[in-house]
């Protein structure tokens, strides 16, 4: 079985050619994962991971108000000032993020083993749907509410949604690995991972030599639900060196492959490493909000393959790692 993946060891090479949509893979008749439909959406999964690893999903059943809102919440506590948002910041132990990282808190390549600059991002993080029932993971949530009226509502649909979305994607990705939908059920009964908001603010000048907006890695977990703004910026490692800008499908969002679930698949399937970088030409640049939806097996889930005893040992290791390099 395939190991977790490599350093990033230098992937600061430019990018090729303009934004295109990602591969779509349309849900409508999935269901419960049997029947033709199910089979057409397993193979259309299957094609766009073993080929690229990302993939808008349409057709998904989710009303088209949810992320909107739950990213116009996001803005508006990014809007905030210093000091307000200071009051939500993240005090959990190492590895556990519940609430908010300031600019230049983190450094998405530190996951991997690559030094960077940080990152010209801020964050704000809630944990997942169904909390752990003891333990470090059990830790709860920060909700802003106080200071950004709404928040919480807006998100909790949203992180919903969302969630079911990923159950379902996982479901087809089961299918199409194993031939059963329900191969995968037992990973994600109490999941871990969460909602993360991204913001890049607006750029009144260059970055410093080496520095991203969100330097290169892969996504740690099963699957990854991606909604944005629409603003230029995410790229993903199409071939080796090989890098181009993507987007979501009209009316859809994207899906990648997480490194849990590509060793799962004994290396058929590409956990795909993306960053988000500065536009192109001379600043002023304008600011990008992303939501991402993570999902991550139970914390006890053992894999084979895995590097480390379980999924939640991971999952740390991994936090741990970003939030140091930004700290350093």
């Amino acid at each position: 079985m395939p190991k977790t993946p490599d350093p990033a060891g230098g992937r600061t090479t430019p990018s090729s050619g303009k934004a295109s949509p990602a591969p779509s893979v349309s849900m409508a008749g999935f269901g419960d994962g049997t029947g033709p439909e199910a089979d057409r959406v397993a193979i259309d999964i299957d094609r766009a991971c073993t080929e690229v690893g990302f993939f808008g999903v349409v057709d998904h059943g989710i009303a088209g108000d949810l992320a909107p809102a739950a990213l116009d919440a996001a803005r508006r506590f990014f809007a905030l000032p210093l000091d307000l948002k200071q009051r939500w910041a993240v005090t959990t132990p190492p590895g556990l993020q519940r609430g908010y990282v300031g600019l230049g808190g983190e450094a998405q390549a530190a996951a991997v083993g690559e030094e960077t600059p940080p990152d010209i991002s801020e964050t704000y993080s809630v944990g997942a749907v169904r909390p752990q029932p003891g333990g470090l993971w059990a830790i709860g949530d920060t909700w802003p509410d106080g200071d950004a009226p709404g928040f919480r509502d807006a998100w909790v649909a949203w992180r919903t949604a969302a969630d079911a979305l990923a159950r379902s994607v996982l479901r087809a990705c089961a299918l199409a690995v194993t031939g059963q939908a329900e191969a995968f059920d037992h990973m994600v009964t109490r999941p871990l991972g969460g909602l993360r908001a991204n913001h890049y603010p607006a750029l009144d000048g260059p970055p410093v030599t080496g520095q991203w907006r969100g330097g290169a890695h892969t996504d740690y977990g099963t699957v990854t639900i991606l909604a944005t703004d629409g603003r230029a910026g995410l790229e993903i490692e199409v071939e080796p060196g090989e890098w181009r800008p993507t987007e979501a499908p009209a009316g859809g969002f994207l899906v990648n492959i997480g490194d849990l679930l590509a060793i799962q698949t004994g290396g058929r399937w590409r956990s795909t490493w993306h960053r988000v970088r500065v536009p192109d030409g001379a600043p002023p640049h304008p600011a990008r909000t992303s939501l991402a939806f993570f999902q991550f097996p139970n914390p006890e889930c053992a894999i084979d393959g895995l590097d480390v005893p379980t999924a939640g040992d991971y999952l740390r290791m991994k936090v741990v790692r970003i939030a140091a390099a930004g700290a350093a």
